[in-house]
């Protein structure tokens, strides 16, 4: 379905098939940029060579829709940043066909870390997908922002640490 889909796109934008093999690298996400990535140089020489590669390596392979108690399995790592959990459970939402917005919500708090975030949709649960999407942006913000600063903090003390170190040995050898 999909290379039906990615060879109407590019014939429809007036491409031809080396378009086709010359562009595939461009829209290959996951797997299938592993897979393709992994390739040998050379190892396809037309858009029907690279074709019959990706029909033989993916024959039968398909992402099953999810139920949607299967998003209640998604857990955030306790040290896990947010914005991954929360790409995760996107990722997982999108294969759950015919969820509410109750479950959606739900599974989100339920699946979330001790953390501001959480404490925020324990005190005001949001109503919509929407309204928890701006909630989770707003808070992802805030934790790389932490984290970034966290680190800065952590490699400040780091550098003070070896140079109080390197000057003690200098005293020392003097």
């Amino acid at each position: 379905q999909f290379i039906l889909s990615y060879e109407a796109a590019v014939t429809a934008a007036g491409g031809y098939k080396a378009t086709m093999a010359k562009s595939f690298v461009i829209i290959a996400r996951d797997i299938a940029q592993r897979w393709y990535n992994n390739l040998l140089p050379r190892s396809f020489e037309s858009w029907g060579d690279l074709h019959d590669k990706l029909c033989s390596n993916f024959k039968g392979v398909s992402i099953a829709p999810n139920h949607p108690m299967d998003l209640f399995s998604c857990k955030q790592g306790e040290r896990e940043p947010l914005q991954d959990y929360w790409q995760r459970f996107i990722h997982l939402r999108a294969r759950t066909p015919n969820i509410t917005d109750e479950t959606v919500i739900l599974a989100v708090v339920n699946g979330l870390g001790s953390a501001p975030c959480s404490s925020r949709l324990a005190r005001k649960l949001a109503t919509t997908v929407a309204e928890l999407h701006e909630v989770m942006e707003k808070y992802c913000r805030a934790d790389a922002d932490f984290r970034m600063k966290s680190e800065a903090q952590r490699s400040q003390t780091l550098d003070l640490y070896r140079g109080h170190n390197r000057d003690r040995r200098t005293l020392v050898a003097s």
